[in-house]
């Protein structure tokens, strides 16, 4: 029994009118949560250990120490998105996986080829900036912090995943690059928003700015 359903159980004599209210105020406190999972997920990724996470959690939304460190650990696999790319798959079953509702059509072997051999694992990361950023400063960021800009095979391993994330922001692959007939270069992004989930062409050129709440794949060295 968690603690909701021992709350409610010893309440279970209250009048209607309080059992509403009880029902507001568990809501609210679930709704706590989950905004503060969220913000840990947007704005921290990179910076908090899963203890920290804990406590964070047990001070700012009133879970229970045992309850605090359970949702951290779920949050960590978020944190350190450990994922594993099977290049025996063709691009297009890498596609597939996600179940995506729009994707471009440009996005092809021909235009993304995919190099690798075997199984492999990797450990990623979403970096946030929470403003506009040049496409330039991200990169230099990265390297900064023993990263690379992920490809398109862990941008869509990402999203197949984790797909409801990219409803909550667009999510950036800088390490895959294709250049339209126009000469413009494009990199592979995930959007969407609560009635569909996408797989577009984001235009990269020097003098383009991201918007405050993209956030961008990369992968440990």
């Amino acid at each position: 029994m968690n603690d909701d359903e021992r709350i409610r159980a010893y309440y279970k004599r209250w009048k209607p009118g309080r059992r509403v209210f009880l029902d507001w105020f568990l809501g609210q406190r679930n709704a706590r949560v989950k905004q503060f999972e969220h913000f840990i997920l947007s704005e921290l990724t990179f910076l908090l250990t899963e203890g920290e996470v804990a406590k964070l959690l047990e001070i700012e939304t009133g879970l229970s120490q045992a309850e605090a460190r359970s949702t951290a650990e779920t949050l960590e696999v978020y944190l350190d998105n450990p994922l594993t790319i099977d290049y025996a798959m063709s691009l297009s079953d890498m596609i597939a996986a996600g179940h995506y509702d729009r994707k471009d059509k440009h996005i092809t072997t021909e235009n993304f080829p995919i190099r690798g051999i075997d199984t492999v694992d990797v450990k990623s990361r979403l970096i946030h900036f929470e403003r506009d950023v040049g496409g330039d400063e991200v990169v230099h960021y990265l390297m900064k912090l023993n990263l690379v800009p992920s490809d398109l095979e862990h941008l869509l391993a990402f999203g197949a995943k984790y797909p409801d994330l990219q409803r909550e922001f667009p999510i950036v692959s800088l390490g895959s690059v294709w250049m339209d007939s126009g000469g413009k270069r494009c990199v592979p992004c995930l959007g969407g928003d609560d009635s569909e989930r996408i797989l577009v062409l984001c235009v990269r050129v020097p003098e383009y700015e991201w918007c405050g709440a993209c956030h961008f794949l990369a992968d440990s060295k």
